[in-house]
């Protein structure tokens, strides 16, 4: 279970599973999170998850960025009798942007990156426009069995697992993009 110079990953993952344990938050979603933070433990899941040069965890962070900004669009049509109520309602949604893209970025990276991970390896057994309906297929029903850990952000789940596989096809079909292959000019 580990391998060379994976003691830094290892005594990493352990302090982070303790630290959700011992928090506040809800049972079964501190299980999900412990259960696909464990996936690291295996090396088998590290080298899918390092495959293209991290290429899961640039979309998941890309996902986190664009999810904010898709749901809170319409916080952005508002009009205020004031010079000072609008500034301090651009204030106001510019950080419900940021904690929204926190939180958010919690679940895309815990949660989407192990079940893309998933879909990609039972979808890889597909050829072509099959492949491609079948790993959408099950990026979204993915985000809708997440109603069962948090009901409340059934919206949320789905629109970021439809964001994450629009993102990821990009990545996977893309050879002009550099930031997701990650090359630096």
């Amino acid at each position: 279970m580990i391998k060379g110079n994976s003691y830094v990953l290892i005594l990493t993952l352990i302090i982070c599973i303790t630290l959700v344990f011992i928090s506040s938050t809800p049972v079964y979603i501190k299980s999900v999170f412990i259960f696909f933070s464990a996936l690291l433990f295996f090396p088998i899941f590290r080298e899918k998850l390092t495959q293209d040069r991290f290429r899961k965890v640039r979309v998941a962070l890309l996902t986190s960025m664009i999810l904010p900004i898709v749901f809170m669009i319409d916080l952005f049509t508002f009009s205020y009798s004031s010079v000072t109520d609008y500034f301090e309602g651009i204030i106001g949604i510019l950080f419900i942007l940021l904690l929204f893209g926190f939180f958010g970025s919690i679940g895309t990276i815990l949660y989407g990156i192990p079940a893309s991970i998933f879909v990609d390896d039972f979808s890889n057994r597909f050829g072509g426009k099959a492949r491609i309906f079948i790993s959408g297929f099950l990026h979204i029903g993915l985000g809708f069995a997440s109603y069962f850990i948090v009901p409340e952000y059934l919206f949320l789940t789905v629109g970021a697992s439809a964001i994450f596989f629009m993102v990821d096809e990009i990545a996977k079909g893309t050879s002009h993009n550099t930031w997701l292959k990650g090359e630096v000019s």
